[in-house]
């Protein structure tokens, strides 16, 4: 309980500091590693922060892959565990290893580990099952024999939330990649590293400019949830060096065009954000559907169902849900009654 009191107190950049030396430990391990954290808070460069602070001798290669850029199973399948010539129908060629194969010895690194299906899932927890000799057996796409692969550091990241993971992995999966787990701050968990934040940006991004430092920029910067975190503070920073490019010609034609009422670089900025940022990820993992279902019904079943479970956890009660959907509160009963889990 105090440990929990503790740690709640850490500042955000105490927390990210954390994080990174939790990482440096727990690769060592040889565990599966956990990475949480909002996008653009940093999970990849975590591995790269590793990567640069280690001497050559000491280095691990890093494979990695964007879990959400399958874009199917037989693709997810042929990228991780390799393929055989005519395992599928562009396999015209002779195979290749894979990733699980090619990060031997090394970091295999799954992002948006959420976006596998619960099919590919099952054969990356069999796959990852290892032997006394710290040894994996894949199965390549298309072929009847197993490869070993030794000596492969796993590590996974989501931006999903604990309890979002629960209901998209399979148990046994979850618990094989759930064993240590790095939490990575969002940026408004700290306002007072905004100054911070918007330097590092600023300067990584290479502007060859003194960093913008206005009390009015740093007080707009302070009440903004970033929700895309360091990837917001990007979005900001490459729009308010570009306004600084246009010549006077340019500054007030584009002022003109998107109504901003000076002709300022940070007005440009705020007025792009405004128009053009993302914002909060509304996409709920209880409308994630399992496409792997055979049958079309199946899916549309599943689907309604989470739309029901969904909108009433949104609106508070059954009928303002109905009244939302624009449906009565019988096909909602219907929705709930229609999908049986499996």
């Amino acid at each position: 309980m105090g440990e929990n009191n503790e740690n709640s107190t850490l500042s955000g950049s105490e927390k990210r500091e954390l994080a990174y030396m939790q990482f440096k430990t727990f690769i060592e391990c040889g565990f599966s590693i956990l990475i949480l954290g909002e996008r653009g808070t940093g999970k990849t460069n975590l591995l790269n922060e590793f990567e640069k602070g280690n001497n050559q001798k000491d280095k691990k290669k890093i494979v990695s892959a964007n879990c959400a850029s399958f874009a199917d199973d037989t693709m997810a399948e042929s990228e991780l565990f390799g393929y055989t010539k005519g395992a599928f129908t562009d396999a015209l060629k002779d195979g290749k290893g894979g990733l699980i194969k090619e990060a031997e010895n090394g970091i295999l690194f799954l992002d948006e580990i959420h976006y596998l299906s619960k099919a590919v899932q099952a054969k990356l927890m069999k796959a990852f099952s290892t032997n006394s000799e710290n040894q994996m057996k894949i199965r390549p796409l298309g072929s009847n024999e197993e490869k070993k692969v030794e000596n492969v550091h796993l590590v996974f990241a989501s931006n999903r939330k604990i309890d979002e993971l629960k209901k998209c992995l399979l148990p046994d999966f979850y618990d094989r990649i759930v064993q240590l787990v790095i939490e990575i701050p969002p940026l408004r968990d700290n306002r007072d590293e905004i100054k911070n934040n918007w330097k590092t940006i600023w300067e990584k991004l290479k502007f060859n400019k003194k960093t913008p430092s206005e009390p009015d920029l740093y007080e707009w910067l302070n009440n903004l949830d970033l929700y895309g975190n360091f990837r917001d503070l990007q979005f900001i920073a490459m729009n308010y060096n570009a306004f600084t490019r246009f010549d006077e010609a340019q500054k007030n034609l584009v002022s003109k065009s998107l109504d901003i009422e000076e002709p300022t670089a940070l007005c440009y900025a705020k007025k792009c954000f405004e128009k053009y940022n993302f914002g909060k990820d509304t996409d709920n993992d209880c409308l994630m559907v399992d496409v792997n279902r055979e049958k079309y019904d199946d899916i549309s079943n599943e689907f309604h169902y989470k739309l029901q479970k969904w909108a009433i956890g949104e609106c508070g009660s059954r009928t303002e849900a109905a009244k939302m959907l624009g449906v009565s509160e019988k096909t909602l009963n219907n929705w709930r009654n229609g999908f049986k889990k499996v």
